[in-house]
């Protein structure tokens, strides 16, 4: 629909489910723009549990409500750091609560305060705060390049990273 030719972290997990013996992946979307294709895919497959947060309204238009096994935050535009984080938490309860085997991130950045194309306003701090939380899940995780066209996009991936790995386990 615009963004994506192929759904990378989609292509993925399909690709992981086949091939190994896995139970559960759950795939935990931060982009701005709602996963509406990683949904139509997964949605109604209890091997995969699905969460977006968001920006809306925002294109696509979707993800308004939750559906079976597909949870869904919009965030309002402007949405800072302590509106995003209790959003988050509940998120990361989704996905302990599935109990997945695998965790699959769809890194996006274009929730940057000053986002040309976005009207989030997280800090690159926040990328670094994300990163750490889902390092600290201890679980196996990979995460997939999303979003992100402002000029600070190194400095957001460079803090998710830097997060991530001062709480990852193992």
């Amino acid at each position: 629909m615009g963004f994506c030719y192929f759904n990378n972290i989609a292509v993925a997990v399909a690709d992981v489910l086949h091939r190994f013996p896995l139970q559960r992946v759950a795939i935990l979307d931060f982009d701005c723009h709602h996963g509406n294709g990683t949904e139509d895919i997964f949605l109604g497959d209890d091997r995969v549990r699905f969460i977006s947060l968001h920006q809306s309204p925002c294109y696509p238009g979707t993800g308004l409500v939750s559906r079976k096994n597909c949870w869904n935050y919009p965030l309002p535009p402007g949405t800072e750091p302590a509106t995003f984080w209790p959003a988050f938490a509940n998120a990361l309860e989704h996905v302990a609560g599935f109990e997945p085997d695998l965790l699959a991130v769809s890194a996006g950045f274009d929730s940057l305060r000053g986002d040309p194309i976005t009207q989030m306003a997280l800090e690159v701090e926040t990328f670094g705060t994300i990163g750490a939380r889902l390092g600290a899940l201890g679980l196996p995780t990979f995460a997939v390049l999303e979003g992100g066209y402002a000029r600070e996009l190194p400095q957001c991936v460079q803090a998710f990273v830097a997060g991530w790995e001062q709480t990852a386990v193992g």
